[in-house]
């Protein structure tokens, strides 16, 4: 089965990745690519790397409104304040390396 992708966002850190599967944050200094889901009545956001390892930020984003500001050319609004789509992505990926130090 064919799935189509496309790239939302690319910086010279990260790429954010929409699939008919969902949504996948990559890596481009190392190519590990990550899957992100949120579920839009609870205010939590998932990560989940290549190994199974997974993570929730808690109080987080509705990733359907992460894809609507990043095509609007707009910040994410967050409980943290305002966030650019590369902080979006540093904030995903210390969510998981932070769980993983405290396993």
């Amino acid at each position: 089965m064919n799935k189509s992708s496309d790239i939302l966002y690319q910086d010279n850190d990260y790429e954010l990745i929409l699939s008919d599967d969902g949504m996948r944050l990559k890596t481009c200094k190392d190519g590990k690519l990550y899957n992100l889901s949120s579920h839009y009545y609870e205010p939590c956001t998932y990560i989940e790397d290549e190994n199974g390892n997974k993570a929730v930020l808690h109080d987080g984003f509705d990733l359907s409104f992460v894809i609507g500001a990043i095509q609007a050319g707009k910040d994410l609004r967050w409980i943290g304040g305002k966030k650019t789509p590369h902080e979006f992505c540093e904030i995903m990926i210390d969510t998981l390396n932070n769980s993983l130090e405290g396993r």
